[in-house]
């Protein structure tokens, strides 16, 4: 955090209020403590802040009206807001999310946890603008099996109900997207990479755009590629795509590909993917070394860890065996997910309520809130 950094804390407690600010303050933010809503209003009025956290349960002021006033104050409209939920009312998140909150804590929140969500909040809200161009995130794992495919697919799903998205099938040596939504065979990567001129060519063999999907998708490679296929062009796809949509998502598989150090160059977020076990972690520590090596910074990836089978590990072991933070565990839900995956469908469309649901919006937030205030809400150009 720098010292300019400016926090508005509304929150009712006033002991749990001075501890939060303490553990802020001693990081370089100026906090700003309102202990009603109507103060907290007040305040967002008169003054720009960086960063709005908000107690669900303080007086005199809904959430929502504090969140629908906050577009119609130029200094405020795009401050990242934070809420404070208890324990008990964790359904609540998904709602929170659908409103536009960019983050959500379940009380009681521990002092280093509260600050990590604020920095991490903050230091995104300091990101200068990028006009006139979508965001890549790309998604690897550091094996097969912890779910890449299924997070984009369920990420593009939710991204692709706000803005137009599009989900890159890239994986090595075989993609996944296409078979596990049971999509029609037909051309995808293999047809791209043997058009003439590739990049300008991939928009054709989209698939999606529909009620069912709401995103676009090029599936990937059905077949293990041939020696004389050329598939240098994957990077200029990307660079098409990020012209065409607000979010471009491209799934790396494990990262072998002979395209994933350019296409990680190019992403301006990077996601890994582990599981819940040591082995996984170990795998993990030498994944973000290759990361390091490639030019992908801890300031613009996250780190997800997939509950894939019961495990009592959990973030602390992963943080700690990583050395980095893990921006969340996604919950085991086998048996709804294998109903989904049989019936070719999506697990946020299916059970909207559902844990994993919550932790997928969540990390869609994160998405959005790393995004240049600045990228495009709809297709610069059009699709056909």
């Amino acid at each position: 955090m720098q010292q300019t950094d400016r926090v508005l804390l509304l929150i009712d407690d006033r002991a749990a209020g001075a501890a939060l600010r303490t553990a802020l303050e001693s990081r370089g933010s100026r906090v700003r403590l309102a202990y009603d809503g109507l103060a907290a209003l007040a305040a967002l009025r008169t003054d720009p802040f960086d960063l709005v956290v908000v107690d669900v349960e303080s007086q005199r002021l809904d959430v929502l009206d504090l969140l629908a006033a906050m577009p119609d104050m130029p200094q405020n409209a795009s401050t990242p807001v934070m809420a404070l939920v208890d324990a008990s009312r964790g359904e609540e998140r998904l709602a929170l999310f659908q409103l536009g909150v960019d983050e959500v804590a379940v009380k009681p929140v521990s002092p280093l946890e509260f600050v990590t969500r604020a920095r991490r909040l903050l230091s995104h809200s300091a990101k200068p603008p990028t006009l006139h161009r979508g965001r890549v995130t790309a998604f690897l794992g550091v094996a097969g099996g912890v779910g890449v495919t299924t997070i984009v697919a369920n990420l593009a799903e939710i991204l692709g109900g706000r803005s137009m998205t599009i989900a890159l099938d890239l994986a090595w040596p075989l993609g996944g997207l296409a078979p596990m939504l049971a999509l029609p065979s037909g051309p995808g990567l293999e047809a791209v990479a043997e058009a003439d001129h590739p990049a300008a060519a991939f928009p054709r063999y989209l698939v999606g755009g529909t009620p069912r999907l709401s995103f676009r998708a090029l599936p990937g490679l059905i077949l293990p590629p041939r020696p004389d296929l050329d598939l240098s062009p994957a990077g200029d796809i990307v660079r098409e795509a990020r012209s065409l949509a607000a979010h471009v998502l491209v799934d790396l598989g494990t990262g072998v590909g002979p395209w994933a150090a350019e296409v990680i160059a190019e992403a301006d977020i990077v996601v890994l993917v582990l599981g819940l076990d040591r082995t996984q972690f170990s795998l993990g520590r030498l994944k973000l070394d290759w990361l390091d090596e490639v030019g992908s910074s801890d300031r613009n990836r996250l780190v997800l860890a997939n509950r894939t089978q019961p495990s009592p590990l959990g973030h602390r072991d992963a943080q700690r065996s990583l050395e980095e933070d893990v921006f969340l565990i996604l919950p085991n839900e086998g048996d709804r997910l294998s109903e989904c995956l049989n019936q070719g469908r999506l697990l946020v469309t299916q059970h909207p309520s559902s844990a994993v649901t919550v932790a997928l919006t969540e990390l869609a937030s994160a998405i959005d809130r790393m995004s240049a205030p600045g990228s495009v809400d709809s297709p610069a150009r059009g699709l056909p």
